[in-house]
């Protein structure tokens, strides 16, 4: 377990806890941004001495990936610097403004997550102005990442131009040789059990 480097303020009253990371951090600010943050830290907790602490401040333990936590804090307190309102960001930075900004309601900037990631793959070909991406990386890193939180959050609408740019750099022959290598696996794996069983009836 360690300390973030860019979240850890010495006047922060809180302390955030994922499975690496601690960001000690405001309560008021979350509150302020984050209706399920309000409804948590305004109830009244006891003083217990087995409650966990650290430097004197109340640990809450977050079941979210500490990349994700990076994302929607940088936005809460860089805000501006976090990312330009007008240019792309950090495909990193979406899934944590989807994933959490819903979770968290944190609404202006699921709102925005979701913007972006329809801008990028619209429902429509004539929407699709690849010049003006919204969302910067490594298209063959953070595609993979855009898909999975689609269909995590139920986001059908922006799935088939996602799996459009998914395949747009491979040819015909390599997609159907995938095709062919995914169908083989599968049925090799959905006949092995059978197999088996026949060989242990005998």
């Amino acid at each position: 377990m360690h300390r973030s480097n860019d979240f850890w303020f010495s006047d922060g009253n809180i302390v955030l806890q994922t499975e690496d990371t601690q960001f000690r951090v405001h309560g008021g600010v979350l509150t302020r941004h984050s209706q399920v943050f309000k409804d948590v830290l305004d109830i009244p907790q006891p003083g217990r001495p087995s409650e966990p602490q650290v430097d004197g401040c109340p640990v809450v333990p977050l079941f979210d990936d500490t990349e994700d936590v990076q994302a929607i804090l940088s936005i809460l307190y860089n805000n501006i610097n976090a990312y330009n309102v007008q240019g792309p960001v950090a495909a990193s930075m979406i899934v944590g403004m989807l994933r959490l900004g819903k979770k968290y309601g944190i609404h202006y900037m699921w709102k925005e997550g979701l913007r972006r990631l329809k801008a990028d793959y619209p429902t429509k070909v004539e929407d699709w102005q690849p010049e003006r991406r919204m969302i910067f990386g490594d298209p063959k890193v953070y595609q993979e990442k855009l898909i999975n939180i689609a269909h995590e959050l139920q986001l059908e609408t922006v799935l088939p131009a996602l799996y459009l740019a998914c395949v747009s750099g491979y040819t015909f022959v390599r997609i159907i040789f995938s095709k062919l290598i995914v169908r083989g696996l599968t049925n090799f794996h959905q006949g092995w059990p059978r197999r088996r069983s026949s060989r242990n009836r005998l």
